[in-house]
């Protein structure tokens, strides 16, 4: 058995063993995900594209990633190529997959703090409980929600203003990109921190918190990736493709978003993988700080409030600080061996 398929293969029966777990605590709670009534409907979409997710990575990607399926598919075959990067894609497709069901995958109510105190790792409380009577299994698991859920709208923010920006500045050149690149590096001399600190405090606890918090911090970490791009768009900008469009009369608005732009995707692909195990941290160090996203428990709050636990809990803060490292490094995975498999000098062949 191939290195691949073995990491298919454990990656089938972990994903099988959380769906099995799922349906045995969940009990009645399936119909959550099965027949969701009209107040249900956001938590059973949550579940159904996590299930989804999974059976597509899963199940799906070694058929699509075979050598009969075609060209079109190549770069999934050079990602699988890379088992470091395999890794890192089943991990994070397994991280979703159990935020997702958590409703499903324990029974017990988070932030509640009605049980036992104190309690170390046991059948009843896999990751213990805190000195206030808290579960940690169940904060966890809702806790990832929150970083989870900030680090992808604050990427998606920081990847299409900073590719905009970018796009625009080189494509231009002139006075609009001296000024954007001004921008830039002005944005770059503003410490991201405090300002999330400042704005975040201004802003009260609450559902609009959660908005605010991921929307600071993808306007305050585009400024790589407007470089990275503007850099790549003076280059193609100058080939003969670009050259003889323009030279046909294509509108520019047209030659920037049809010929330009998709030749300079691959740095921005990678960024919004790698960047997505910073933004992470980051929101983690701001609910460390007591300015997180989100009322109830996330990463960042967990460790902050078992830290001054360590030596008689060391499960409180090292659970979850363990997941959100996982976390960070699956994802950091899978950007570099998207890096590896769309830059053509360091491709390898599949196995």
């Amino acid at each position: 058995m191939t290195r691949t398929r073995a990491l298919d293969l454990g990656a089938l029966l972990l994903g099988a063993g959380l769906l099995l777990r799922a349906a045995v605590v969940g009990g009645p709670r399936l119909n959550v995900l099965l027949w969701p009534g009209p107040g249900d409907l956001h938590e059973a979409a949550h579940s159904r594209v996590a299930c989804f997710a999974w059976v597509a990575t899963v199940c799906l990607l070694p058929v699509l990633t075979s050598r009969r399926a075609g060209p079109r598919l190549a770069l999934l075959r050079r990602l699988r190529a890379h088992p470091v990067a395999l890794v890192g894609l089943h991990l994070s497709m397994l991280i979703v997959l159990t935020t997702a069901l958590a409703p499903l995958l324990t029974a017990l109510a988070p932030g509640r703090t009605t049980y036992p105190t104190g309690l170390p790792p046991s059948p009843g409380h896999w990751f213990g409980t805190t000195a206030i009577g808290t579960d940690v299994f169940t904060d966890t698991l809702y806790g990832a929600r929150v970083s989870l859920l900030v680090g992808v709208v604050a990427v998606a923010v920081s990847t299409t203003l900073g590719t905009a920006i970018g796009a625009i500045g080189g494509y231009l050149g002139g006075w609009p990109s001296r000024v954007l690149g001004g921008f830039t590096d002005l944005m770059l001399a503003i410490p991201r921190i405090a300002v999330l600190l400042l704005v975040v405090g201004l802003v009260p606890m609450g559902n609009a918190r959660f908005l605010i918090v991921a929307l600071v911090l993808g306007l305050t970490g585009w400024m790589h990736v407007a470089r990275t791009v503007r850099m790549e768009v003076l280059s193609v900008r100058e080939r003969d493709f670009v050259i003889a469009a323009r030279a046909l009369g294509v509108p520019e608005a047209r030659i920037l978003a049809r010929h330009v732009l998709p030749n300079v995707l691959t740095p921005v692909v990678i960024y919004a993988a790698l960047g997505l195990g910073g933004t992470m941290l980051t929101e983690a160090a701001l609910a460390y700080l007591g300015r997180g996203a989100s009322a109830g428990a996330s990463w960042g709050s967990l460790i902050h409030e078992g830290s001054s636990r360590l030596a008689t809990e060391p499960w409180s803060a090292g659970i979850p600080g363990l997941c959100l490292m996982a976390s960070v490094v699956a994802f950091n995975l899978v950007g570099d061996g998207l890096r590896d498999a769309l830059d053509p000098r360091l491709r390898v062949n599949p196995s």
